[in-house]
C-alpha cells in the first residue's frame, strides 16, 4: 500500500514539473521587460538633462562673449548695433539647429533676453546708433560761439550759403534795401535769427552809412522814428547792432536814445565796436542794462588763412570767457560760408557749441 502511494506521488510531481517551468520562465520574461522599460526611462532622462546642460553652456558662453566685448566697442570702428545683431543672428541659427520646431516668436524672445542680460543699462527702445554717436562727443562744453553775419539785404545769392550752415547764427540785415524784407523772411524760414543792422554815421563824414541811418545832430524823436521804421520793416527781430557808426557810438546822448528804444521794445543791442572810443557800455551801465560787444571780425581780409586764424582766436576767447561773439559779412558769400562750415563742424567735435545772443541772454 505504501509502495502504491509513493508511485502516485512521483506521478503527481512529474505532472506539476512542466507547469512550474512555464511559470518560472514567464516570471523571468516579465522581469526582463520591466527592467528594459525602467532602464529606457532613466536613460532618456539622462540624455535630456545632458542636452539641457549643453544648451545652457552654449548660451552662457555667448552671453559672456558679448558682455566682454561690448565695453570696448565705443573705441572700436565696428558699430555696436551691427555687432550685436550679427551675434544674435548666429545664436538664433544655433538654437534653430538644436530645436528645429521652435517657433519664430520664441527665437525673438531669446534674442531680446540675450541683449537684456548682456546690456542691462540700455533701455530696449533706445536707438543704439544714436547712443554710440553721442558717446564720441566730448561731455564738457568748452565754450559758446555766437556768429553774426552783417550786411544782409543787398542780394540773396550771397546770403543763401550762410542760411545753409548746420548750426545757429544771426543775420544782421540793413534797412530800406531791395532785398531787405526777403532776406529777413528767408532767414527766419531757415531757422536763423534776424537782427537789424542799423546804419549810423562814421567819423569819416564822406562815408555814406546807407539809407535810414542815424546821423549827427538828430533829435531824440528823429532817432526813435528812424528806429521804429527800420524795425517794423523786418520784424520780428531779436535786436540790433550798428553798421559803421564810429561817430554815433561815441556819442553818449545819441546812444542813450538808442538803448532806451531797445529797452522799451525788448530788443538786445550788440556793439560792433567800430570805434575804441565807443560809449555804449558806459551808457548801458548807467541805465543798468546789459549790452553785448563784438570780440572778433572774421573777414577783414578774404584770405583763408587769415579767416582761420581769427576763428581760432575766437575759440580761445570762448574757452577762456565762456563765450565769443564773432562777426562776418554776407558779402563774403560762399567763400566765408564754406570756411565756417569746416571750422564750425571741427569746433563742435572739439566741444564748442553754437548759439545765439537771445539764447545766451535767456540762460543768464
Amino acid at each position: 500500500m505504501n509502495a502504491e502511494n509513493k508511485r502516485k506521488k512521483i506521478k503527481q510531481k512529474k505532472k506539476s514539473s512542466p507547469r512550474r517551468t512555464v511559470l518560472f520562465f514567464t516570471f523571468v520574461l516579465f522581469s526582463c521587460l520591466l527592467l528594459i522599460v525602467f532602464s529606457s526611462i532613466f536613460i532618456s532622462k539622462d540624455v535630456e538633462q545632458f542636452s539641457d546642460k549643453q544648451e545652457d553652456i552654449v548660451l552662457y558662453e555667448e552671453k559672456k562673449t558679448i558682455t566682454e566685448v561690448l565695453p570696448d566697442m565705443q573705441e572700436s570702428s565696428v558699430p555696436q548695433k551691427e555687432y550685436v545683431e550679427k551675434t544674435l543672428t548666429s545664436s538664433s541659427n544655433k538654437t534653430q539647429t538644436s530645436v528645429p520646431n521652435a517657433p519664430k516668436a520664441d527665437l525673438e524672445v531669446q534674442k531680446g533676453a540675450l541683449v537684456k542680460s548682456s546690456v542691462p543699462q540700455v533701455e530696449k527702445n533706445i536707438d543704439r546708433s544714436q547712443v554710440f554717436a553721442e558717446s564720441s562727443v566730448p561731455q564738457k562744453k568748452r565754450g559758446s560761439i555766437i556768429l553774426v553775419l552783417d550786411d544782409g539785404g543787398h542780394n540773396i545769392s550771397q546770403l543763401q550759403p550762410f542760411l545753409n550752415l548746420p548750426f545757429p547764427l544771426t543775420i544782421a540785415i540793413l534797412p530800406a534795401l531791395a532785398y531787405t524784407k526777403e532776406s529777413a523772411s528767408l532767414t527766419r524760414k531757415a531757422g536763423k535769427e534776424v537782427m537789424l543792422h542799423q546804419p549810423m554815421q562814421a567819423i569819416n563824414l564822406s562815408v555814406d552809412p546807407g539809407p535810414s541811418a542815424i546821423l549827427p545832430n538828430m533829435t531824440e524823436a528823429e532817432i526813435r522814428a528812424i528806429l521804429q521804421k527800420n524795425v517794423s520793416e523786418i520784424a520780428p527781430i531779436v535786436g540790433m547792432n550798428n553798421h559803421e557808426g564810429s561817430l554815433i557810438t561815441a556819442d553818449a546822448n545819441a546812444m542813450s536814445v538808442v538803448l532806451d528804444f531797445c529797452r522799451d521794445n525788448a530788443l538786445l543791442f550788440l556793439d560792433s565796436r567800430t570805434n575804441v572810443e565807443t560809449k555804449v557800455s558806459f551808457v548801458a551801465k548807467e541805465k543798468k542794462m546789459q549790452i553785448w560787444e563784438r570780440n572778433i571780425f572774421l573777414d577783414n581780409t578774404p584770405d583763408t588763412d587769415d579767416i582761420t586764424s581769427m576763428f581760432q582766436s575766437g575759440l580761445e576767447i570762448a574757452e577762456k570767457n565762456g563765450s565769443v561773439i564773432m562777426i562776418g559779412h554776407v558779402w563774403s558769400g560762399s567763400h566765408l560760408a564754406q570756411i565756417l562750415d569746416e571750422l564750425g563742424k571741427k569746433a563742435i567735435q572739439d566741444g564748442f557749441v553754437f548759439t545765439t545772443l537771445s539764447a545766451l541772454e535767456l540762460n543768464q
